[in-house]
């Protein structure tokens, strides 16, 4: 991971992590990473690195089913949250990253997954089901008692990249994905309010899905991916697949405004808010499942959108991905005299 042209992170992996996170500050990285050995279960392990691979500790090691995991930084950098189809035991854990005993949560709970801390630290909200057929549903947990309980139950069938909870700014809202009548992939996003237990939808889209909501972080704003038409000929773990768009869109919090900020055709997903807000990150490619992909930037007042590394590199990569959905503003060749 690089930082300003500079190395922040390095590390040598047999395989690529299966999932990773960013530190709060920015300056450590929660790398999960499937082990395989010959005669011997496979197990995941949670790696910290930090400048230079000078802090790669392991914090964490279990034996794994699937490779599946999800992590979340508490909010001071001090620990990972770790969500892993573990057999046979607690699915959750907290693993200090500078060493240390971790510790199980939701010991209970069989399956969870998609944690994220509440912004003073003191509640995660999880997904979690009872069994491998059963219906997932949003938990809050304490994690200063361990206790923890339903906010909203039945939210899906399959949980998917993009269908975890956001707490958000000031940890008095919690958006979330459900399903209408847990069909599969007609998602929408709702809020519930902690203090108050309530729930309303804040984005839904009549044909489609929405889906990976993203606070601002004035939290005037949620940003979230729709799928106007559902989900291309991939099935739902591959939005917007089949020469089926993508688009990124904010709606007001308070109002329900929506607005489309990128509807280009191309397949735009995994939105995410600079520190000031005034800019949103996300990802286009015209295959999601197998193609390449660049990072963009939107402006949120103006609308201009731009490539985050205007380097040749990624100029052709978003050419082709326009060429290959057929856009209007795609890959053209011009004869010029010589």
């Amino acid at each position: 991971l690089n930082k300003e042209a500079g190395e922040l992170a390095a590390g040598s992996f047999p395989e690529p992590p299966v999932a990773m996170a960013l530190s709060p500050k920015g300056d450590r990285l929660a790398c999960a990473v499937l082990v395989r050995r010959n005669g011997r279960p496979q197990s995941l392990r949670l790696h910290v690195l930090s400048q230079g691979g000078a802090g790669d500790r392991v914090a964490w090691q279990s034996p794994s089913v699937d490779g599946v995991a999800d992590l979340c930084w508490m909010p001071d950098g001090q620990a990972v949250m770790v969500a892993a189809d573990r057999p046979g035991g607690p699915s959750l854990w907290l693993a200090p990253a500078n060493g240390g005993k971790p510790r199980p949560l939701a010991a209970d709970l069989s399956e969870v997954r998609l944690p994220a801390v509440s912004p003073d630290g003191a509640q995660a909200a999880i997904l979690a089901r009872p069994s491998p057929k059963g219906l997932w549903s949003l938990h809050v947990l304490s994690l200063d008692t361990g206790r923890h309980r339903v906010a909203v139950p039945a939210l899906f069938r399959t949980c998917r990249v993009g269908y975890g909870p956001a707490w958000s700014p000031d940890g008095k809202g919690l958006a979330y994905v459900a399903e209408r009548y847990a069909a599969e992939g007609f998602a929408e996003i709702w809020l519930w309010d902690a203090a108050k237990g309530q729930r309303r939808a804040l984005a839904r889209t009549l044909a489609g899905s929405c889906f990976a909501p993203a606070w601002s972080p004035k939290g005037s704003l949620l940003a979230f991916v729709r799928l106007p038409f559902g989900c291309g000929t991939a099935g739902p773990a591959a939005p917007g697949s089949g020469d089926r768009p993508a688009e990124i869109v904010v709606v007001d919090t308070r109002e329900g405004r929506q607005r489309p900020l990128v509807a280009d055709g191309l397949a735009n997903l995994m939105p995410a808010w600079s520190p000031d807000g005034a800019t949103l990150a996300f990802t286009s490619a015209a295959d999601p499942a197998s193609g390449r992909h660049v990072v963009r930037l939107v402006d949120i007042e103006s609308g201009r959108i731009r490539l985050a590394e205007e380097s040749p590199g990624a100029r052709f990569t978003l050419a082709m991905a326009r060429h290959a959905r057929g856009s209007p503003t795609g890959l053209r060749l011009s004869l010029i005299h010589i």
